[in-house]
């Protein structure tokens, strides 16, 4: 199994120098949004267009990820 490091970043995250996001070498998982575990409401991300273009302004590898959180059945199969 080989293990690789990435960066997971989200609104929770505040970056602001990317030149020292790609020093590091490691890709970037920015999330998408989240599906809300009380509500069930589908909800993106408020950062996820920025951080995405700064990723491919500064060339640095990255892809995407989306949370889930179903409380029912149907929530899941959507």
């Amino acid at each position: 199994m080989t293990i690789k490091k990435v960066i997971d970043i989200s609104q929770f995250n505040n970056v602001t120098d990317w030149n020292k996001v790609k020093a590091t070498g490691y890709p970037v998982i920015i999330r998408i949004g989240y599906r809300g575990s009380k509500t069930g409401v589908i909800t993106y991300d408020p950062k996820y267009k920025q951080y995405r273009t700064a990723c491919e302004k500064n060339g640095i590898e990255h892809s995407f990820y989306f949370f889930p959180c179903s409380i029912t059945k149907a929530e899941a199969e959507e």
